[in-house]
């Protein structure tokens, strides 16, 4: 009789290997990566340019605001007319940025490639940053700041993100502060963009429909005159280790949920443990199985949805357990989240537990690599955090390594319960009595002002 009161254990994923790809190097050294994939007649091109938000400095916010911008205007056309040819073209343009990396994006029927290209390159090459643009884009960025200090997953991933990372580049707020935002030039925009886009700087990948040599011509044909520039090294402290547990409440009027963000510093993506953590914290919060979901959403009833990760960045990472509850089980949630952490700690792993995780990673692995553009990305993330070309060769024979002791070393080793970070942001007033049991409590606005109340 089948027991519904257990999760099946998924089954052993087929084995497949990583595909091959190739690589070439224009004459200005921008290297292209080429994933041909002949199925359907469909091309992705993907500029990445190795420049993000930690690399604004000052000029905060520069670097979303700049590749918005590229879409909006160039030398030699409005960004009316990049609309119009994109549309014509029945294509997709885009281009964006993030913390470590930003991107400009193309996906289009390989019929269309050469005209696609030449729009492709206009954009990168010879953007205007029109003052009409900007403006656009800062109010947008404005009013969605403004909104999202009524959002308290927002609020409390901001401050958790500041906690952690402190005086680092990785604690600024995603969407920005209102000065910053008003404040923002078009020189800071042009000089942020063109001191880090450049050739010795990025990568392009092309996944799909493609002839290798063919590409690299084209690209080589449009890209040859992009001039190669002096690069400049960051250096930034790395935050510590909080010595002692620290709670931090941010209040939201009205609020009938706390959201909560548990956690404190993890590591960079290329870590050489790193595929151990992740094993390890697929079984605390990975996934729908896992033991946090399993107590506070299916046993307890504290919450819809939990989840825990070790979000890797180039420099640093972070560990973060992240839910929302009701603000009557507050501080009950936390306690069952800080049981489960030390649970896995200091308790055995059952041997059927991993394997069933492992055979989830393995499975989601062979699943996301059937389309050209996922694995263009996967062997992006090689190029851009260091790891070796191999590494998705032996990605699941590494997962299916791991073993109860790997497990365990590493909880131990990357999970500090002694220096852990509380932040929920909700009723403050009603939680900060219950709250207080697990460190020194500070409360603070939605503007990150702490409050004596």
């Amino acid at each position: 009789m089948l027991d519904r009161s257990k999760p099946p254990i998924p089954d052993a994923a087929a084995t497949l290997p990583f595909p091959t790809w190739q690589t070439a190097m224009l004459s200005n050294g921008l290297k292209i990566i080429v994933y041909e994939h002949h199925q359907t007649p469909m091309a992705t091109l993907r500029l990445y340019v190795k420049a993000g938000s930690a690399n604004e400095g000052a000029a905060q916010k520069a670097a979303s605001f700049a590749f918005a911008l590229l879409t909006q205007g160039t030398a030699s056309r409005t960004a009316d007319q990049i609309a119009d040819e994109t549309e014509f073209l029945g294509a997709d343009l885009s281009a964006g940025a993030g913390i470590d990396h930003s991107t400009v994006s193309l996906s289009i029927m390989t019929k269309f490639l050469d005209k696609g290209l030449d729009l492709f390159a206009d954009i990168i090459l010879q953007p205007s940053f029109p003052d009409k643009e900007i403006e656009f884009v800062r109010r947008q960025s404005l009013n969605r700041l403004k909104f999202s200090k009524a959002d308290a997953v927002r609020l409390g991933t901001d401050a958790f993100l500041k906690a952690v990372y402190q005086s680092h580049p990785y604690a600024q707020p995603p969407l920005g502060t209102e000065p910053s935002l008003k404040n923002l030039t078009r020189l800071q925009l042009e000089t942020f963009y063109f001191s880090n886009a450049a050739p010795n700087n990025a990568f392009i990948t092309v996944a799909g429909d493609v002839d290798t040599a063919d590409i690299v011509k084209k690209l080589e044909q449009r890209f040859s005159t992009w001039p190669p520039k002096p690069l400049e090294t960051a250096h930034f402290e790395p935050p510590l280790l909080y010595e002692e547990p620290q709670v931090i409440l941010i209040q939201k009027d009205g609020a009938v949920q706390s959201s909560l963000h548990i956690g404190h510093l993890g590591v960079p993506r290329a870590h050489p443990d790193y595929i151990k953590i992740y094993v390890m914290n697929m079984i605390l919060g990975g996934y729908f199985g896992s033991r946090l979901n399993l107590n506070l959403r299916e046993k307890q009833g504290f919450t819809y949805s939990i989840r825990s990760a070790f979000e890797a960045k180039k420099l640093l990472g972070d560990f973060s357990i992240s839910a929302q509850v009701r603000t009557d089980v507050t501080a009950d949630a936390v306690k069952e989240i800080v049981r489960e952490v030390r649970r896995l700690i200091q308790d055995d792993i059952m041997p059927d537990e991993l394997q069933a995780v492992k055979n989830y990673i393995s499975g989601n692995f062979v699943i996301q690599n059937e389309q050209p553009d996922a694995i263009a990305g996967r062997i992006a993330t090689m190029e851009l955090y260091g790891l070796p070309p191999s590494y998705f060769d032996s990605y699941r024979d590494a997962i299916n390594a791991v073993s109860l002791a790997d497990v365990r070393d590493a909880a131990n080793a990357y999970i500090h319960l002694g220096n852990l970070l509380f932040v929920a942001s909700g009723n403050a007033l009603s939680i900060r009595k219950s709250m207080a049991e697990f460190g020194q409590t500070s409360i603070l606005d939605a503007d990150g002002n702490e409050l004596t109340i």
